[in-house]
């Protein structure tokens, strides 16, 4: 019998980063690109773009709630091409700040587990 994963060709780990709780779709995983590629920013609880997500469109996050992964818990961010996301470790865009223009896998100490509000524009 033919395990219906190899013979599709996927091999991704799709099982596992789903276990991880990735926010994933199967034409991510076919193109090889990320899954927010061509998109709109999200943000994740842990490093690598794993636990629990958001995805935030154009605008302002002056305080972070669950809907937004919540207060000082963002680890890593997804940022499409074309899109400028700011983080800040105070509420009101208010603190130390850090500008992301491309995926971030794992915040550095100043800012991981510290995020309290962010700034996200397109173009």
């Amino acid at each position: 019998m033919v395990d219906s994963q190899s013979q599709l060709g996927f091999g991704f780990g799709f099982e596992q980063r789903i276990r991880e709780g990735a926010t994933l779709s199967l034409s991510s995983f076919l193109d090889q690109q990320p899954a927010s590629a061509g998109l709109v920013p999200m943000v994740f609880e842990h490093a690598d773009f794993a636990g629990r997500s958001a995805v935030l469109g154009a605008g302002t996050y002056t305080v972070l709630g669950e809907d937004q992964v919540g207060d000082d818990l963002i680890s890593s961010v997804r940022v499409p091409a074309g899109w400028k996301v700011t983080l800040f470790t105070e509420p009101g865009l208010k603190g130390s700040s850090l500008v992301l223009t491309a995926d971030l896998a794992r915040l550095d100490g100043g800012f991981d587990d510290k995020v309290s509000s962010i700034k996200v524009e397109k173009g």
